[in-house]
């Protein structure tokens, strides 16, 4: 057994790569939409027309980030100075940090066993200067729209965070659709993965005069984050090779790779983020859209992949360990285990790593995190439940064959493991 601090701890990496977390589906190929020629070949609002055909009867505002789109409709919903605005806090921090950005003051409330936001906990901490609430499908999960259609009572708005989420259908609406404003977000880690980017889904009409006049990005800035995807993507195929420790060492410093963490303490911010809203350049829109029309072929494969998994570990039940079913119309971001406590995930994490198999965990409570300690609140499922979750590859380009392996080595690991004497 590890001792508690294990729970802060990254998951080793394999020393060779076999089966990622996140595969780097932006294709090499697609550097040519920065040649000259390129974009005046092309309509303008590809991207735009796409997500208005997903989101009918709602206005899209793409913009640089997904953190960018939030605080744009935060100030699109008029939040002020000291206005109180809800999420839960097993979160990330760019949410926060995009609320702190406007003057407001966030409160964290719990979420439910299926990481849904907690409706009692909402009601016990809403008061008269709670504005808004900032609804987010962690995992890709759906929410509970009792809340939505509660705050539209009280005159709260909602958020409908869909930044891990795009592609699920909830009442028939994809998630970003329900609520007042939506955001969704194209960063390497989401559904429609790519090297960044976001949209903010104006769904009530009386909001639109409001959006504010903002700029657009520069190319250089798009090819700034197109370069760093591409670098974070080199240590990644980096590591599908087994290379002794001190090349290692040169190859980090001749190609400036990102610098990697042992633990989560060691990555937690240390100032609040400076948050600047841009309009999408269109390269940014065009390196999207790319990724856009491979999608369905991805989220069948995803789907079908996560189902698979699902069926092969469900015989872990019988020993403590939870797995997260899919209703239908959600398209999962994440294949997540429950472990019963944080030394088994982390005990389970090194065997996988031992045999390729990448893991990784995603959010601590953000009321751990120093910076934003103040703002502490009692949101004891999320205090608890951090600890014990650990996610698996199950992503295309992966197949049944690989599923069939990861799934033997989570069975082979927790059978044999000391989750048999607990």
């Amino acid at each position: 057994m590890k001792d508690l601090e294990t729970k802060y701890l990254y998951p080793k990496n394999p020393k060779k790569i076999k089966y990622p977390i996140y595969p780097y589906i932006q294709q090499l190929s697609d550097y040519k939409v920065f040649k000259s020629n390129y974009i005046s070949g092309h309509r303008e609002n590809r991207l735009k027309t796409k997500l208005e055909s997903l989101y009918k009867n709602s206005e899209i505002l793409l913009t640089n980030s997904g953190t960018s789109a939030l605080k744009m409709g935060l100030v699109c919903l008029d939040i002020k100075p000291n206005d109180e605005v809800m999420f839960t806090n097993f979160n990330c921090p760019n949410i926060i940090d995009a609320v702190l950005s406007i003057g407001a003051t966030p409160v964290f409330v719990d979420i439910e066993e299926d990481f849904s936001l907690s409706f009692e906990d909402i009601k016990k901490k809403v008061n008269d200067k709670t504005k808004a609430i900032i609804s987010t499908h962690v995992y890709g999960l759906k929410e509970n729209l009792k809340i939505y259609d509660w705050a539209k009572k009280k005159n709260i708005y909602i958020v409908d965070d869909g930044a891990q989420a795009m592609f699920t259908l909830q009442n028939n609406k994809f998630v970003g659709g329900h609520g007042d404003i939506g955001i969704l977000s194209f960063g390497f880690t989401k559904p429609l993965s790519s090297i960044g980017g976001g949209a903010l889904i104006v769904n009530n009409k009386s909001l639109i005069g409001r959006l504010p006049k903002v700029p657009i990005e520069t190319e250089e800035e798009v090819y700034i984050d197109y370069k760093n995807y591409f670098r974070s993507w080199a240590l990644f195929k980096l590591n599908t090779f087994y290379i002794p420790s001190k090349l290692n060492k040169v190859w980090y410093r001749l190609f400036k790779m990102p610098k990697t963490y042992l633990s989560k303490t060691e990555a937690f911010p240390r100032n609040i983020r400076l948050i600047e809203i841009k309009r999408m350049n269109r390269l940014r829109e065009e390196l999207i859209l790319k990724q856009f029309y491979r999608y369905k072929k991805i989220w069948d494969y995803n789907i079908a992949n996560y189902q698979e998994m699902n069926n092969n570990l469900k015989c872990l039940v019988r020993y403590g360990i939870k797995l997260i079913h899919l209703d239908k119309g959600e398209s999962p971001n994440y294949y997540t285990l429950i472990f019963p406590n944080e030394h088994q995930r982390y005990e389970c994490s090194e065997y996988l790593a031992g045999k390729g198999i990448q893991t990784c965990w995603n959010y601590i409570p953000l009321d751990e995190i120093p910076i934003y300690s103040k703002y502490k609140s009692n949101t004891k499922n999320a205090n608890t439940v951090w600890g014990r979750v650990l996610s698996v590859p199950f992503k295309y380009p992966l197949v049944s064959k690989d599923i069939q392996y990861i799934s033997l080595q989570l069975k082979n690991y927790i059978e044999k493991s000391t989750l048999l004497n607990i």
